[in-house]
C-alpha cells in the first residue's frame, strides 16, 4: 500500500455517449459523465448545463462531494476543468479515509466528543480545527485563545453602531462647537483630526494627512499601534506629540461615551505613550526692546489698537491666548478699578482669578475707558502675531505670558503673588519662570509705557 505522500494518481473514466444524453434528458436522476477514483473513494461528475431564462444556454459540469460531515460540490465550465477538480477531491478523501483507518479507540472517542461539541453550533469538524490553528498563529506564544475570544466580545458588543472614524470626527467636532470652545481650540481640532476637504488645484504633497484621513475604517479597528505610527509619521517634537496624544484621548473617549466604543475599558488611546512635559527650557519670551517696539509700532508699520490691546494686555496682564479673546470691556477690564477680572466664564479651568494692573498698564489701556462690549474679534491673535512678523520679530508660542510671569518674577521676587495673578502653581513658577532674567530687566520690562518710546526706554545691555 502507497503511502499518504505517494498516493497514485486517482483514475477518470468517461462515461457512455448514450448516458450523457439521457444525463441531459433526465433531470431528476442525472448520470454521470465521468468518475475519478482514488483507492475507495469514488467522485462523480456530472453535466449540469443548462438554458437562462434569457434562452442562452450555458454549460456546466458539477462535481458534488461530501466532506467533514457537510454535503459540497464544485464547478467547472469545462468537462477538462471539472476532471482535474475531481482527482485533487478523490486524493485528498482518500487520504483522509486512510489516516481513520489508524485512529485508536481513545482517538475514536475524541473524534466523537468533538462533533458532539461543535455540533450546536452547526460547524465541521474540520473547519473548526482549521479556525482553531489560524486563530492561534495570529495570537503570541502562549496567549488564550479564550481570553482573547472574550476580549473581542467586551471590544465588539453585538448592539454596538459601527462607525467609522470620519463619521465620529465629524460629531465629536459639532460638539465641540455646541460648547462654544474657543476658536484656537477648534481650529487646533479640526486641523488635527478632520479630513481634508477636496481642494481644486490643491497638490497631494501639499495637503496635510490629518487622522481622519489616515484612517478610512471603523473607529474600534484603530489599534495603539496604528496610532503610534501615525504620530511618530508626522516627526513632530515631544511637547507637539504630546498634545496630539491627547486630543486622540479626548477623540476616543468622547466616542466610548457615545456607545461606539466598549464601556468600562481602557481605549486604544489611553494606551498610547505620553511623552513627559519638556523642563522649561523651551519658555521664549520678549526682550523689553521688542516690546516697546511692538507697543510703538514704525512708520512703516504702525501699531493698530487692536495690535496694541493685544501685546499690552498679554505682556503686562499675562492673560492665555483664550482669556484675552473672550474679554470684556467694564466685565473683565476694569480700567477705572485698576483691575482684570478672569471670571469662570473665560478662565482656564481652576484659573478664576484677579490682576492688579501694573501703572504702565493702566497707561496704555487709558485711551479706552469707557468702551463696552468685546475687547477683540475673533482671530485678533493671528493678526497681531502677522503684525510682528512685518516688524521682524520673532512670535515665540506663549512669549506674552511667559514674558509677564518670567518679569514680575524677577522684579518682585514674590513667587506667591505671581501664583495668584498668573493662575499657575508656585512650584511651576519655580521650575520654569525663575533666574530666566534680572530684576533690572523686570523693572525696564514694566517700566515701558505710552510715555517712553522705544529710543527713551533704557536698553542697555538687553539683547
Amino acid at each position: 500500500m502507497a503511502s499518504c505522500g505517494t498516493l497514485p494518481l486517482p483514475n477518470v473514466t468517461e462515461m457512455s455517449k448514450s448516458n450523457a444524453i439521457k444525463t441531459k434528458a433526465r433531470k431528476k436522476r442525472a448520470a454521470a459523465v465521468a468518475v475519478a477514483v482514488a483507492g475507495n473513494v469514488a467522485i462523480k461528475i456530472y453535466d449540469t448545463s443548462y438554458t437562462a431564462a434569457n434562452g442562452k444556454n450555458y454549460v456546466q459540469f458539477s462535481v458534488p462531494f461530501s466532506e467533514g460531515g457537510k454535503r459540497r460540490r464544485v464547478s467547472s465550465a469545462t468537462l477538462a476543468g471539472a476532471k482535474e477538480k475531481a482527482r485533487r477531491i478523490a486524493k485528498r478523501l482518500n487520504s483522509g479515509r486512510r489516516e481513520a483507518t489508524r485512529l485508536t479507540s481513545a482517538d475514536d472517542e475524541s473524534y466523537t466528543a468533538a462533533r458532539r461539541e461543535l455540533a450546536p453550533l452547526g460547524v465541521p469538524l474540520l473547519d473548526a480545527v482549521r479556525q482553531y490553528v489560524a486563530a492561534a498563529k495570529a495570537l503570541p506564544a502562549g496567549a488564550s485563545l479564550l481570553s482573547a475570544a472574550k476580549e473581542y466580545a467586551q471590544r465588539h458588543p453585538d448592539n454596538a453602531p459601527e462607525k467609522t472614524v470620519a463619521e465620529v470626527i465629524a460629531e465629536f467636532l459639532e460638539i465641540k462647537r455646541q460648547d462654544k470652545l474657543s476658536y484656537r481650540y477648534l481650529k487646533t481640532l479640526t486641523s488635527t483630526l478632520a479630513p481634508n476637504a477636496e481642494a481644486d488645484g490643491e497638490s497631494s504633497a501639499r495637503k496635510r494627512k490629518s487622522f481622519g484621513d489616515a484612517f478610512r475604517c471603523n473607529v474600534d479597528g484603530v489599534t495603539t499601534a496604528d496610532m503610534d505610527a501615525w504620530l511618530r509619521a508626522r516627526n513632530v517634537e515631544p511637547r507637539t506629540r504630546r498634545n496630539l496624544v491627547l486630543i486622540l484621548r479626548t477623540l476616543f473617549n468622547f466616542a466610548k461615551g457615545q456607545g461606539y466604543l466598549a464601556k468600562g475599558m481602557p481605549t486604544e488611546a489611553d494606551t498610547l505613550t505620553l511623552p513627559k512635559k519638556t523642563d522649561g527650557n523651551d519658555i521664549g519670551i520678549f526682550t523689553p526692546q521688542q516690546m516697546a517696539t511692538l507697543l510703538n509700532g514704525t512708520k512703516e508699520h504702525p501699531a493698530a489698537d487692536e495690535y496694541r490691546l493685544w501685546i499690552a494686555l498679554g505682556g503686562f496682564a499675562g492673560l492665555r491666548t483664550a482669556e484675552l479673546l473672550r474679554l470684556e470691556w467694564g466685565k473683565h477690564v476694569q480700567i477705572e478699578n485698576g483691575l482684570i477680572q478672569v471670571t469662570t466664564d473665560i478662565a482656564k479651568a481652576n484659573g478664576r482669578r484677579i490682576v492688579a494692573m501694573q501703572p504702565n498698564l493702566i497707561d496704555w489701556l487709558a485711551p479706552y475707558a469707557g468702551r463696552a462690549g468685546k475687547v477683540f474679534e475673533p482671530r485678533a491673535d493671528e493678526r497681531a502675531h502677522a503684525y510682528a512678523k512685518r516688524m521682524k520679530i520673532e512670535w515665540k508660542p506663549n512669549a506674552l505670558r511667559h514674558s509677564f510671569i518670567s518679569y514680575l518674577v524677577a522684579k518682585s521676587n514674590d513667587l506667591g503673588a505671581v501664583s495668584l495673578e498668573a493662575g499657575n502653581s508656585v512650584a511651576i513658577i519655580n521650575r520654569h519662570y525663575r533666574k530666566l532674567v534680572t530684576s533690572s530687566e523686570g523693572i525696564k520690562w514694566f517700566s515701558i509705557s505710552p510715555s517712553n518710546p522705544p529710543n527713551v526706554v533704557q536698553m542697555k545691555g538687553v539683547a
